[in-house]
């Protein structure tokens, strides 16, 4: 039991850590001289390095709608990041390509984020950077089992919370009859 109960500590500790990092990864990108580039864009400009192409490839990645993949694509093309060529098989559809300055951003970002984040491993021991090492090793392979789990469920929309003290009221209709009728007025 003790074992199971360590386990979920350091599930919340990973948890609690993620947002920070975002946060950080976020702040870095933005103020680093870094021709506005978001960390949400250069998620995309990985996606595109790793050989994801789609649009709603990227989409199911980030996991965000295509509609927020459309603006960021938007962007990152007028910035001169990224080309959109039709797909030869299907005119609808799009290929994604990183431009050469596209690819050089892309790199500049991923070297500056490691560089600062490199630079607070200095102070380990070669014993504690290879335990942290296994760590991300463990890491990686359990969100690769997360993500292939969440790509195995069947997509469907989750019910949306209702406000408190709403569970009771009746919705209220708009048919004919209730076009008709002048709205009440205050006496």
């Amino acid at each position: 039991m003790a074992a199971k109960n360590l386990a979920m500590e350091l599930a919340s500790r990973a948890l609690s850590l993620f947002p920070r990092f975002n946060r950080w990864a976020s702040s870095a990108v933005r103020t680093g001289g870094l021709e506005g580039l978001s960390l949400r864009q250069f998620a995309v400009l990985a996606a595109l390095r790793r050989d994801i192409h789609s649009p709603s490839d990227i989409a199911a990645r980030l996991m965000v709608t295509p509609a927020v993949v459309t603006g960021l694509l938007a962007r990152l093309e007028r910035q001169g990041y990224v080309r959109r060529e039709v797909a030869a098989d299907d005119r609808r559809r799009h290929s994604l390509h990183l431009t050469d300055a596209g690819l050089k951003i892309c790199h500049a970002v991923q070297q500056r984020l490691a560089r600062e984040l490199g630079a607070q491993f200095a102070g380990a021991t070669a014993a504690e950077l290879a335990e942290l090492g296994r760590a991300f090793d463990r890491m990686d392979g359990v969100l690769a089992e997360l993500e292939q789990a969440l790509a195995a469920k069947p997509a469907g929309k989750s019910p949306r919370p209702r406000k408190s003290g709403a569970a009771s009221a009746k919705p209220r209709t708009r048919g004919p009859a209730a076009a008709r009728k002048p709205p009440r007025r205050a006496s």
